[in-house]
């Protein structure tokens, strides 16, 4: 192989970084389609950092992902990355899994926000 044969990896990117919302149960799908790269890159998968293995509910094969049986903890930031020597290329899922804990969330992100402003408030008023 020459050096002029080499290439960086390239992913198809429909959009740069994807929301996806799931329900619990459901079925999580996703695939990185590589459509460049010399030599063949490795494709490897991330959920909030961390490296992603195939277990009794998720099935990393290449560029795809499959995670069955959603539970509302299985949200998160997924990265599906493509490296060779050359370079690296990646795309960025954002999964949200609906249900309980996204909505306690939810309200506790209001009423921290509520917090914050009264005492912002507070403070700035002219004494």
């Amino acid at each position: 192989m020459l050096i002029a044969d080499l290439a960086a990896p390239q992913l198809r990117h429909s959009t740069e970084f994807r929301r996806l919302v799931r329900k619990p149960a459901d079925t999580f799908n996703v695939s990185c389609d590589l459509i460049a790269g010399t030599p063949t890159p490795v494709i490897t998968w991330l959920r909030d950092g961390h490296l992603l293995m195939t277990s009794s509910r998720a099935d990393v094969t290449g560029s795809q992902l499959i995670v069955t049986s959603l539970q509302v903890d299985d949200g998160g930031v997924y990265t599906c990355t493509a490296s060779n020597v050359v370079g690296e290329d990646y795309r960025v899922f954002r999964l949200v899994v609906e249900g309980e804990s996204y909505a306690n969330n939810i309200n506790r992100s209001i009423v921290i926000t509520a917090y914050i402003t009264a005492a912002l408030t507070a403070c700035l008023c002219p004494r």
